[in-house]
């Protein structure tokens, strides 16, 4: 009788232990999976351990991989912690290290290697948000913020509110507050503080016009409202209405049937600053 119990026992126990192996394999996609795609315009992929894929709307982004987009495209994603994310043509995000949580031990870190990425800070604690870049790294406050980095690491960033402290490569640290913006060269070196555009026209804060305008068309596509709960938009939304308002301006078809438009007459002559009038729904 004893032996049948224990082998009863040892048998139920194999079970068990299968049974949960079972589920715990079937579970590592989605544990690994830290958000997902919003919007995707054009050729946007992402690169893991595994084979690169091509993303669509509303597939996950993985833990460490490499999201990148191709010319002419644009990506919103959203992620775990309500984290929201814009990124223009040709950028290349790495997200480094992803950990929920209320203490100290939570911590959202991004790569940005090249060029255009639009930050709203999700429900963490805001000293766990950091952005990397090939020469200065940014820890963020509470913020939106704009950011774009060039073929040879040199970066810009323009803050939409809160605060974003940068420290360069040679050592230097400051606070960047809502309103300001700051160029950082190849070296690392920080230049002085700005008033920030909202719509330049050349350099590297060119790049996030450009990812605006881009995503502008998608959002004209889609009517605007299936993304409304989106604040990383906010800044695209009123583009897209300009756009529209103005009949004279050309549009032209971009990949993927979104309109673009390249030749605006009148984008010299915006010079709105950050600040009042942009919504910022998520602090």
């Amino acid at each position: 009788m004893r032996s049948f119990i224990y082998a009863f026992r040892l048998h139920l126990c194999v079970g068990l232990i299968a049974a949960s192996g079972a589920a715990l394999a079937a579970s590592t996609p989605d544990a690994a999976s830290i958000g997902a795609a919003r919007v995707i315009v054009a050729d946007v992929s992402a690169q893991g351990d595994a084979a690169k894929r091509r993303l669509a709307v509303d597939d996950p982004v993985q833990f460490r991989e490499l999201i990148s987009t191709a010319a002419e495209s644009a990506a919103v994603l959203v992620l775990a912690d309500g984290t929201e994310l814009a990124m223009g043509e040709n950028a290349k995000l790495r997200l480094d290290e992803f950990v929920l949580g209320d203490g100290d031990a939570a911590k959202l870190w991004m790569s940005l290697d090249f060029g255009a990425l639009r930050f709203v800070t999700g429900d963490l604690p805001k000293p766990a948000y950091a952005v990397r870049t090939p020469r200065a790294s940014l820890t963020v406050r509470g913020t939106i913020f704009d950011l774009a980095v060039g073929g040879d690491g040199a970066a810009y960033v323009a803050v939409r509110a809160g605060v974003v402290t940068v420290t360069t490569a040679d050592g230097r640290s400051l606070d960047l507050p809502a309103g300001q913006s700051l160029a950082v060269d190849a070296a690392g070196t920080a230049g002085l503080p700005q008033p920030a555009i909202s719509v330049p026209s050349a350099g590297l804060p060119a790049q996030i016009a450009a990812m605006d305008l881009t995503l502008a068309g998608q959002i004209d596509g889609l009517g605007g409202a299936a993304l409304d709960d989106l604040s990383v938009l906010d800044a695209t939304r009123d583009l897209a209405a300009e756009l529209a308002d103005k009949p004279g301006i050309e549009r032209k078809d971009g990949p993927g049937g979104e309109r673009t438009d390249r030749d605006r007459p009148d984008r010299k002559k915006r010079d709105r600053r950050f600040g009042d009038k942009d919504r910022t729904r998520k602090q």
